[in-house]
Parts: C-alpha cells; sequence; structure tokens
C-alpha cells in the first residue's frame, strides 16, 4: 500500500483547523510549535506551504518579526461584494468622493483594510487603475478616488458654462492649432 500525500496534507489541514488555526496571524515560533508534531514526516518547506504560507511569507516570518495568517479563508462573492460597499460607504462619509490623493494617503485608507483585501484590489475598489495606483505608488504622483460620474443636467451645465466662457474670450467660428487648444483645455 502506498503513502498518499494528498491524503496525509489533507488530514494535516483538518487538524489545524479543527486547532482553530484558520486565518490566524502567527510568529515564526508559533510556526515551528505547530510544526513539531509533522517534522519527522514533512519538510518545514511542506508544512509552510500545507498551511497555506506562501514561500515568500515563509521567509518573512523566518527572517524578520513578521508575523502571518495561516490556512486563510477565501471570502465569498458576497463577502467582497459587502466589504467592498463598506469601504466605498465610509470613504464617502469621510469626504473622500471625488478627492485627490497621494500613495501616502492611499496607504492610509488601505491600513484599517489591509488583512482583508490586498493592496492593487484596495485600489480597484477606490477605482484607480492597475497604472495609475502604480504611477501614485512608484513615481509619487496623486490620482482622483472614487470618481462620482456627473448626472446629463450637470454635463450640459458645464458644457454651457465652457461654451459661453470662449465666446466672451473671442473664439466663435476661430481656427486654434492643438497647442492652443492644450492652454484652453
Amino acid at each position: 500500500m502506498s503513502y498518499n500525500f494528498e491524503e496525509r496534507y489533507k488530514e494535516i489541514r483538518e487538524q489545524l483547523i479543527a486547532q482553530g488555526y484558520a486565518n490566524k496571524h502567527i510568529t515564526y515560533s508559533e510556526f515551528l510549535a505547530l510544526y513539531e508534531l509533522y517534522k519527522e514526516e514533512i519538510s518545514e518547506k511542506e508544512f509552510a506551504s500545507i498551511s497555506g504560507i506562501s514561500y515568500a511569507n515563509w521567509q518573512n516570518i523566518k527572517h524578520k518579526p513578521y508575523k502571518t495568517i495561516i490556512l486563510k479563508k477565501d471570502m465569498t462573492d458576497e463577502e467582497n461584494k459587502k466589504l467592498e460597499q463598506e469601504i466605498v460607504s465610509t470613504l464617502i462619509e469621510r469626504g473622500y468622493q471625488n478627492k485627490r490623493i497621494d500613495y501616502t494617503e492611499f496607504f492610509l485608507l488601505y491600513e484599517p483594510y489591509k488583512r482583508k483585501v490586498k493592496e492593487k484590489e484596495f485600489a480597484s475598489i477606490l477605482g484607480i487603475s492597475y497604472g495609475n495606483w502604480q504611477s501614485i505608488k512608484q513615481r509619487n504622483q496623486k490620482t482622483i478616488i472614487l470618481k462620482k460620474d456627473k448626472t446629463d443636467e450637470e454635463k450640459k451645465k458645464i458644457e454651457q458654462e465652457i461654451v459661453s466662457e470662449l465666446i466672451e474670450r473671442g473664439y466663435q467660428n476661430k481656427r486654434i492649432d492643438y497647442t492652443e487648444f492644450l492652454k484652453l483645455y
């Protein structure tokens, strides 16, 4: 009879879950204490994998005073949607709709949610494209979050204001080049 590694790994995961370790933050010393029971049959790296710890996180807790989550339970679509709604409504209440922020402010907003959602997913929830997220993160630029689309009525009013101003400034039926267009814009 051959030894079934997949079955054994599943048993170990179930034992850890039964002990209350699902979604628990642990240090390296806590990791080693859990690993102690299994060190004769599997490597430390395999135990990290079974525990749902990525190689990078395993190295971080091993060499730095960090904690990591083990046996992380993925949220359901419904839980994700509820969290997104909570984030958006909380930030709108705090006055962040259509607000221009830099990475420092972004990270402060992200801080309470960092254990629930990845940073790039948080950016997406705020309406920040991946490219803009990289720009604010790496080039110290700013971006607008939680953009509220203008109603047709608001758009029409802005359009009328722009047209009126351009007519007053003598631009009716006037030819312009792209440089001048950019200045007007």
